[in-house]
């Protein structure tokens, strides 16, 4: 009963800390690349209103048809890196081994780093740039994955709440996008996604304060109309 508990728990919190603290992520990105949020914006408004879409949510069937979206979903990840020891999930090894000219004595902990493989330049070019095109193809219009992109690990051990989570974090970012355009309430915030996090079992970013404008009214240079919301 007591590893039942333990599991259950483990399965709750790993499934609502790591997609909130990429959705803040995702917002901090968004102010930083004005240009990007606005390409999202108008991909969805262009799809919504080629396709004649009534429903008042952006669905998990309109996905496929959003892949510069989808990108930058996908690069928000990268560039957020959460896990990124693998969230501090250690491994062990069941007896001595040889890899890369390196010995590992049996039963070492092993930690997959895998903020150095989303920012290596070999895979990454200019990795301290945040860019979706590099998820997509050269017509951008399909999705490619990189095979050096591992924010849920791989493999065996990769993380069983990945279809979960990708499903959260498109329904989340993109109705959010699709209604809402992102400021910081006071111009003497200092937001900054290369220095402003902490890391500890995730990389999160520090507690912030930004307002949603609803794209939709008219008079939504108002400041009144803006929505403060703390993160």
């Amino acid at each position: 009963m007591d590893q039942l508990v333990t599991s259950i728990t483990n399965l709750f919190i790993g499934g609502t800390e790591t997609t909130s603290t990429t959705l803040r992520w995702a917002s901090i990105f968004m102010i930083e690349n004005p240009d990007i949020l606005q390409k999202c914006q108008s991909e969805i408004d262009e799809y919504i209103e080629s396709a004649n879409i009534s429903t008042e949510m952006i669905q998990m069937t309109d996905k496929p048809f959003l892949p510069y979206l989808q990108a930058t979903i996908l690069e928000i990840q990268r560039c957020a890196n959460i896990a990124t020891l693998g969230g501090s999930t250690m491994h062990r090894n069941l007896q001595a081994t040889t890899l890369a000219g390196y010995n590992i004595p049996k039963d070492t902990y092993i930690a997959a780093n895998f903020y150095s493989v989303h920012v290596d330049d070999r895979s990454f070019p200019d990795p301290d740039k945040f860019d979706p095109t590099r998820f997509l193809s050269e017509d951008f219009k399909s999705v490619q994955r990189h095979p050096a992109y591992i924010p849920f690990s791989i493999g065996k051990k990769s993380c069983p709440g990945e279809a979960l989570a990708n499903m959260e974090l498109f329904l989340f970012i993109s109705n959010f996008i699709r209604r809402y355009n992102f400021y910081v309430p006071n111009q003497k915030s200092q937001i900054n996604s290369k220095s402003f996090y902490t890391t500890s079992l995730t990389r999160a970013p520090y507690d912030y304060q930004i307002s949603f404008i609803n794209r939709n009214d008219n008079n939504n240079n108002n400041n009144n109309n803006k929505i403060p919301v703390a993160a």
